[in-house]
């Protein structure tokens, strides 16, 4: 019996070092609801993305198209906003909230090419919380960004931001002076992405994936940092253009639903897809690996039995 059970341990580890599988995270087909950013009444240009202040457990986001315009601050649960900011002073296209400074960082429009107003900007809160409509330019411009509305994603622990514009190539774009420190090509074909809106991207950290809506599909399209796609999820709104600035907060992504004039959150319930979905043809090196390791298998089997029988 012991032999059997050596063998066996052998030759398990055997196919799976040949076949070279592993487990890996996916998110799931379909995403779950969780809370509501009530925007109210407020007719939109385009919403902006929306962030989440740790300290506070507050969110936050705006409208886009004017330094005039609207910013919106939400409790931990959603529902209604807890504070209007009638005027951010900020053109925003994303908010972003940076663990490495403890600020709201807002991009502006036109970012890319700068001046006033314009830039990687922090936008001012209280001691509570709440906004202020005070301003400080963070970075004056920001040239590696993929175009002047882009609604860039922030990863703190590479301290980059990932930008786009109207195709599947993302701008990584250095936090530190704005200049771009490289691309990802996002595989939209292995995705059957249809139609990705313009501008928007997230970032999920805990997994270290890129999201893009598809507007057609209603669906997000998650992608590792070297482009490959690593599954999509449902979302059960209408996916417009003009909720084309999504954004990922507090291990949720929020969606705008022009339905009812507000941010869906969705969680991203990550799963672990089985360790082997499907049995691929070995290839030389697997095939050789697995015909070592049954040979020795087989050789200690025998040994074992010729010392028995002594």
């Amino acid at each position: 019996m012991e032999i059997d059970r050596s063998f066996r341990a052998f030759a398990i580890v055997a196919v799976a070092l040949a076949l070279g599988t592993s487990a890996s995270a996916q998110p799931p087909a379909a995403l779950s609801r969780t809370i509501f950013l009530d925007a109210g009444a407020h007719g939109f240009s385009v919403p902006s993305t929306v962030t989440h202040h740790p300290g506070f457990d507050r969110y936050y986001a705006s409208d886009t198209g004017s330094p005039g315009f609207p910013a919106f601050v939400f409790g931990a649960g959603g529902g209604v906003a807890l504070q209007v900011l009638p005027a951010l002073n900020i053109d925003a296209r994303a908010w972003n909230y940076n663990a490495n400074t403890g600020l709201l960082e807002v991009c502006s429009y036109d970012a890319v090419s700068g001046g006033a107003g314009r830039g990687l900007i922090q936008a001012q809160i209280d001691g509570g919380g709440n906004l202020t409509g005070g301003t400080a330019t963070l970075l004056a411009s920001l040239p590696g960004l993929a175009d002047s509305q882009t609604a860039p994603a922030f990863d703190p622990g590479a301290n980059v931001l990932y930008s786009r514009s109207d195709s599947n190539t993302v701008n990584v774009v250095s936090r530190t002076d704005g200049t771009q420190v490289g691309t990802i090509t996002l595989d939209f074909a292995a995705a059957g992405a249809s139609t990705v809106p313009d501008d928007g991207i997230v970032f999920h950290p805990g997994q270290g994936w890129l999201g893009v809506l598809d507007s057609d599909l209603d669906v997000v399209h998650f992608f590792d940092l070297t482009g490959d796609h690593v599954g999509s999820s449902a979302v059960d709104i209408d996916i417009t253009g003009t909720a084309r600035r999504p954004g990922f907060a507090n291990e949720q992504i929020f969606v705008f639903d022009v339905a009812r004039n507000g941010w869906q959150g969705y969680g991203v319930a990550v799963y672990q897809a089985p360790l082997i979905q499907e049995i691929p043809t070995l290839s030389a090196a697997g095939f050789a690996a697995l015909s070592l390791a049954l040979m020795v298998a087989g050789g200690l089997m025998l040994r074992r039995r010729a010392r028995a029988a002594h």
